[in-house]
């Protein structure tokens, strides 16, 4: 699913989060090219720099924040990029022409993107990636307060000894059955210890399983569909018009930065806003008051009509 949706040859069983993935990846550019210089790009979630600078600086390399469609990269000492896409404000750019003169120089390109949005966008490999990483956590699994969630990562197949984490193989049994192994485990860390291509322990398997089986229950089709929603949810939320009530106007997501509805209280005073406060409160009480005895003649109702709920039949008269 990962590989058909990045559009590249292979990829792993995981791994812990989107920010380790990114860390992981532009380890691999430097093992490839053995350059210092590492370039993010100033648009990836904060998040995400944050671990990379964190990973990456501990290993003695350079890391820099650029706008990567100004980056220079004819000095050749650059391993590898890394942007987002779409990138952490929602655009959605081309990256060809960095990606080009990326290659021209020698550098590997990473792309930190959202699987779900790439049913229906074009993929990262179109315009020269090499290496695409991100969360799984946009297909079914719940944001748990920032986790858990597993991490995906998928290169193409002549990186495929410098990639990290475990890898599945198809091989064939004694019998001639198709079946499925570790493969290339000489990469990891069991075996090559401290001259292994990653350190990382943790896989997310269970999570990683988890997307896997909600793509596998939607189907293309339903992916493109919830997509699509979501994308409509998005623009309907970018160009509400700003709400006028009784602390003033309330300024829709159109205002750079806010991603909810904020009031403005420039022109109003603290007593109205006490005032106000108050009667949002009452109103919030009544209909938790509400909620809540709806919620118990629901219970009734059930207890009425279920068979799950009825009172079990006497079978002997000493019951009475």
């Amino acid at each position: 699913m990962v590989s058909e949706l990045t559009g590249l040859e292979v990829a792993n069983a995981s791994l812990l989060d989107e920010g380790t993935a990114a860390a992981e990846a532009l380890s691999l550019c430097y093992r490839q090219n053995k350059r210092r210089k590492l370039l993010l790009s100033d648009k990836l979630h904060p998040q995400t720099i944050s671990v990379v600078q964190t990973r990456l600086n501990s290993l003695g390399l350079q890391v820099e924040v650029v706008n990567v469609f100004e980056a220079d990269f004819t000095n050749r000492d650059v391993s590898g990029v890394l942007f987002q896409y779409p990138d952490t404000e929602g655009n959605v750019l081309d990256f060809s022409q960095v990606a080009e003169d990326a290659h021209a120089n020698g550098s590997l390109v990473c792309c930190a993107t959202d699987l779900l949005s790439l049913t229906l966008l074009r993929p990262p490999s179109e315009f020269g990636a090499d290496i695409a990483i991100g969360t799984s956590q946009r297909l079914g699994v719940p944001l748990g307060y920032g986790g858990p969630h597993a991490g995906f990562f998928a290169c193409n197949q002549s990186l495929v000894r410098l990639m990290p984490g475990r890898m599945i193989g198809v091989t064939r049994d004694a019998a001639g059955r198709d079946g499925y192994r570790l493969a290339l485990q000489t990469r990891e860390q069991h075996i090559r210890r401290d001259k292994a291509t990653s350190n990382i322990c943790t896989a997310q398997a269970l999570l990683a399983n988890m997307s896997a089986m909600f793509a596998v229950y939607h189907g293309p089709q339903g992916l493109k569909d919830i997509a699509t929603k979501i994308h409509h949810f998005a623009l309907t939320m970018k160009a509400s018009r700003p709400v006028k009530s009784h602390l003033g106007m309330f300024s829709g997501l159109r205002s750079r930065g806010l991603w909810e509805f904020l009031p403005d209280v420039s022109s109003t005073t603290a007593v109205d806003i006490i005032k106000g406060d108050e009667a949002v409160g009452e109103r919030i009480s009544r209909a938790s008051r509400l909620r809540l005895m709806i919620t118990s003649l629901s219970r009734k109702a059930r207890e009425i009509t279920s068979p799950m709920y009825a009172t079990p039949a006497k079978t002997n008269v000493l019951d009475d």
